[in-house]
């Protein structure tokens, strides 16, 4: 069985596994040219059908990651296409206000000048859309995978963001996934978490734990940005 992995957040990619072994993964920036592309990475997709010699008719699941991404992120392209400048612009005109002085303001409207409807594959029927729109935009995600690859309701999973990186950290250390195990995951934030304690017992993953205190993440990210480098992308320097 083949099963197509797809990421659409930074850095967006796709993956192929048959019959549970990864035959094939790519990036969509290695076709775009845009460093930490975001979208629904079709290109990258197609180069991993194409590597198998199999069509979208021969998958028998797709799974996506992240079940609430958020639309702002993706149309701005963020982490690909912000500037210092623009990631500076982001804190004065949309955070600041909103944050400390309780307005509601349209992220969109704010950075439509950084939106190209045109580089995206999705079928946007409306295009009045907030931030975040969570589910607006899961049901354009489905929609898109269902008439791009073919699929059926039941052929689509869509993973939460917390469980995909237990996943990764359990299935790909050598032997791991035979072993009871105790696993945290950390990051900058999805699906309204920023940190997750889970316990993977006898095949079986449950989380213990959710926090959206954990800034470790944020505090890469915001340290990156004060020191003059690009934030989703310049990090591993500061880690260095």
């Amino acid at each position: 069985m083949y099963i197509l992995g797809i990421v659409e957040g930074h850095n967006c990619s796709a993956s192929l596994l048959k019959d549970g072994e990864l035959v094939a993964v790519c990036f969509e920036e290695r076709f775009s040219r845009l460093k930490n592309d975001l979208g629904y990475p079709s290109r990258a997709i197609e180069y991993c059908l194409e590597s198998q010699g199999i069509g979208p008719e021969d998958l028998g699941y797709v799974a996506m990651v992240t079940e609430n991404l958020p639309v702002g992120q993706v149309l701005t392209k963020r982490e690909a296409t912000f500037s210092m400048e623009d990631y500076l612009r982001e804190q004065e005109e949309y955070w600041y206000p909103v944050l400390y002085e309780g307005k509601q303001l349209n992220y969109l409207e704010i950075f439509k000048d950084k939106i190209r409807w045109e580089d995206f594959p999705y079928e946007f029927s409306n295009r009045d859309l907030e931030r975040k729109s969570f589910g607006e935009f899961k049901k354009i995600r489905m929609d898109t995978v269902k008439h791009r690859l073919k699929k059926r309701d039941d052929q689509i999973r869509i993973i939460n963001h917390h469980y995909a990186h237990s996943m990764y950290a359990i299935y790909t250390a050598p032997y791991c996934h035979k072993r009871n195990m105790l696993v945290l995951a950390t990051d900058g934030y999805g699906d309204d978490c920023s940190a997750s304690v889970g316990t993977y017992k006898k095949g079986r993953f449950e989380f213990v734990s959710k926090s959206t205190g954990s800034g470790i993440g944020r505090v890469y990210r915001y340290a990156t940005l004060l020191l003059g480098m690009k934030q989703g992308m310049d990090e591993y320097k500061v880690m260095g």
